[in-house]
């Protein structure tokens, strides 16, 4: 999937993958308007010049794509769950509003009895 921007310095449209990337967030259309922003800035840091920011809207995430990613990552499972662990150990997770996840967290930690391989068997 891919984010529509627009470049703070020409105002065209440019695209840009929707999953994190390492590094910095790509905020420009092309090369040349990397460089011409910068000597703008530089130029207005010195006084020669004036110019416009333009203001560019924040992304939004969905609480589902957001789910997605920490599931896609075996470091970011596993992080939850150290943070779950000691909330849950520190008491900070008492309150009514954590009540859900204090019952998922015990469900985890005890898993239901399994069946005896006898039962599907049957008995005579």
């Amino acid at each position: 999937m891919v984010d529509e921007r627009t470049c703070p310095r020409c105002g065209q449209p440019f695209y840009v993958p929707s999953t994190p990337r390492r590094g910095r967030p790509q905020q420009w259309c092309s090369q040349a308007c990397r460089r011409a922003g910068y000597e703008e800035r530089r130029a207005a840091k010195n006084g020669a010049i004036a110019i416009e920011y333009v203001e560019k809207p924040a992304p939004t995430i969905t609480l589902d794509e957001h789910v997605a990613a920490v599931l896609d990552s075996p470091a970011a499972c596993r992080n939850v769950l150290r943070q779950l662990r000691a909330r849950h150990g520190n008491g900070e997770l008492k309150d009514a509003k954590w009540s859900s996840v204090s019952d998922e967290l015990e469900r985890l930690g005890n898993p239901p009895d399994r069946r005896p391989d006898d039962w599907f068997r049957g008995s005579r």
